[in-house]
């Protein structure tokens, strides 16, 4: 009897076959004021580059943007880089690089490069939502992550500018699960004071299309991080900014009202690197604190129920 061996071949695209695992990797969901929705995929690794991997399913975006809502992603480089165009993709997978010394004696930890995101819609606000258990600690080092679309945090001492800029527009993301944003023609100019992330881009026969965007921060630094202040600029940590502080700036004594510390435990001072320079219980505050041993600077004052931060305040010396 003869045997009949049937072979099937199935053809699959490149990158399909050669797409790795990266060390993170996240979905980041968008839908608009009407409903329409899109997603894109983020995350890094060591292998991967600072312009473009399709090893790890990255495929660049050669067309204009699409209505209604069309939000794609891009490295940092693209702005780094004035020679290079870079790419748009749905799927970026950022360079990272091992924390040295390890945070963990007995495992790796990573940090990504920023991410740019960028949006074309029809209908705002726009609401980007995430999964905050990918920022946990782990194998990456990313529980300080944030977002945001304002270009100014890319500055020497960025935690003042988060302090003292009460409309700045950012999110973290190990605290919440949303952002919302108003990325429209005249945002730049009439809605916040932010300077917004912008990619100016000529696709094809197309005019110039001007598209504002967002960027991804991965860190664990809290110096370079909101996170350690506010949860995002609508939530600081349920009543952040009620607890009201006085002279602001201070000199030797800082003045709060005594009744906003009830059930509070605990009453700390930390200093733009997070660290707590001051830390009372909070039957001792009697209304002043005294501060005089503080140099000068921004700092943030916050009560706390064991170990949830219930009010705060930031002031400057």
């Amino acid at each position: 009897m003869k045997t009949t061996l049937t072979l099937f071949a199935f053809c699959f695209p490149g990158w399909v076959l050669a797409q790795e695992p990266p060390i993170l990797e996240l979905q980041l969901t968008f839908e608009d004021a009407r409903g329409n929705r899109d997603t894109l995929e983020v995350g890094f690794d060591t292998a991967a580059n600072l312009t473009y991997n399709p090893t790890f399913g990255e495929l660049d975006i050669a067309t204009a943007f699409q209505g209604p809502l069309d939000v794609r992603a891009a490295h940092r480089s693209l702005l780094d880089m004035p020679s290079h165009e870079g790419i748009l993709s749905k799927r970026i997978i950022s360079h990272a690089e091992e924390n040295v010394p390890p945070k963990w004696f007995d495992k790796p930890c990573y940090s990504g490069a920023p991410i740019l995101l960028f949006m074309r819609a029809d209908h705002f606000p726009v609401t980007m939502r995430w999964n905050p258990d990918a920022f946990w600690e782990g194998r990456e080092c990313t529980t300080q992550s944030f977002v945001t679309p304002d270009s100014r945090v890319e500055i020497a001492d960025p935690m003042s500018a988060w302090i003292g800029i009460k409309d700045k527009r950012f999110s973290c993301m190990i605290k919440a699960d949303y952002f919302t944003v108003n990325l429209d023609p005249d945002y730049s100019a009439s809605h916040f004071s932010d300077v917004p992330y912008h990619l100016v881009r000529n696709f094809g026969q197309s005019s110039n299309d001007t598209i504002y965007g967002m960027a991804l921060f991965f860190t664990d630094q809290k110096a370079l991080s909101p996170c350690s202040v506010y949860v995002n600029d609508f939530q600081a940590n349920g009543e952040a900014q009620a607890l009201k502080v006085f002279p602001n700036p201070a000199y030797d004594r800082l003045h709060v009202d005594r009744e906003v510390f009830a059930g509070a435990d605990e009453v700390s001072i930390c200093d733009l690197t997070g660290r707590t320079v001051i830390r009372l219980s909070a039957a001792d505050v009697t209304g002043t604190i005294d501060i005089s041993s503080l140099e000068k600077g921004w700092y943030y004052l916050a009560a706390y129920r064991g170990n949830q931060r219930i009010q705060g305040a930031a002031f400057v010396k």
